[in-house]
């Protein structure tokens, strides 16, 4: 709620919104989002994993992924109800205290066919860029975090994906899988990191930054130093 409401209070756009059910939301809470959010699509979890395994019947290291990994919805379901040719993709860990605007601009510019996302602190992938040039040809970008950034839907390519996913190197650390798969396809498809300040960092001010990604090392500054500094926001306006 957070991550959206300042989103879009800072940015005055009036994106089209998909939220998708990881299998937690109670009835209470998708009814709430419904009342913030008007206009925006709720995917149930059980609908939409019946929906894309159903799509992914010739991709079979797809499908197993999709039934094996809790991350995997953000690989196939989000490019299946995606109504557009690229999405903003968006973290719940993610918020807004001023206009992004190289965000907005790469994803209203029909000119930016790259994908693009904020820079991680270090590279955190289930593979080397040693492995994914031997075994796909691709030349890893460095430093990709799935959290916040534009992708072009015909970026996530199940050929690509299912490619990817024969390589038992691939494997590894559960929570990495899904970053390596957008890594990988973003690689090959065309890919830039968003400006500095929009990287993720774990120490030092906040400052005059637009958004920060309070990922799982500083989940407690989302709530002692992000939601804190929009309340204060919202107080003096």
């Amino acid at each position: 709620m957070w991550a959206l409401k300042s989103f879009y209070s800072s940015t005055g756009k009036h994106y089209a919104l998909c939220i998708h059910d990881d299998g937690t939301l109670t009835n209470d809470a998708k009814i709430t989002l419904c009342e913030h959010f008007v206009q925006a699509r709720i995917i149930p979890a059980d609908v939409s994993k019946e929906v894309v395994l159903g799509e992914l019947q010739d991709h079979p290291n797809c499908r197993k992924f999709r039934l094996t990994n809790q991350l995997s919805p953000k690989v196939f379901d989000f490019r299946h109800f995606l109504n557009a040719p690229r999405m903003l993709l968006l973290d719940s860990d993610v918020l807004f205290f001023s206009m992004p605007e190289e965000l907005i601009n790469r994803v209203e510019n029909p000119k930016w066919t790259s994908n693009s996302v904020n820079g991680d602190v270090a590279s955190a992938y289930t593979m080397s860029p040693e492995e994914a040039k031997s075994q796909f040809g691709v030349h890893l970008i460095e430093r990709f975090n799935s959290g916040l950034g534009v992708i072009h839907r015909q970026s996530l390519n199940f050929d690509w994906i299912e490619e990817f996913l024969a390589a038992p190197e691939i494997h590894g650390h559960p929570w990495r899988i899904e970053q390596t798969i957008y890594a990988l396809c973003s690689s090959r498809f065309g890919v830039e990191l968003l400006p500095q300040e929009y990287d993720v960092f774990l120490t030092g001010p906040l400052a005059a930054r637009p958004s920060r990604h309070y990922v799982g090392a500083i989940r407690h500054l989302m709530y002692t130093e992000g939601i804190s500094k929009l309340q204060n926001s919202l107080i003096t306006k």
